[in-house]
């Protein structure tokens, strides 16, 4: 089984076809994807798209590019 450690199912460019691309994935072998979260403020979209498939796993960080932009992280409970 391959892992993809590092996508970005939250681009809007997969909103249409997201279905399929999973579908794609796992027919080359794929079986677990970690999509990652650039954006603090946009990790509770992620981890929902996380939690809607047993595949998928998700990650929150800042990218350095975007680091003035984003709010400062604070420890929440977005898991439980």
């Amino acid at each position: 089984m391959l892992v993809d450690s590092h996508c970005h199912l939250d681009f809007d460019r997969f909103d249409e076809d997201r279905e399929d691309c999973l579908k794609r994935a796992v027919e080359q072998g794929v079986g677990t994807m970690l999509t990652i979260s650039t954006h603090v403020t946009k990790f509770p979209e992620i981890l929902a798209l996380a939690n809607s498939d047993e595949r998928l796993y998700c990650s929150v960080g800042v990218h350095p590019h975007q680091v003035a932009e984003e709010p400062k992280p604070r420890r929440k409970r977005w898991l439980g």
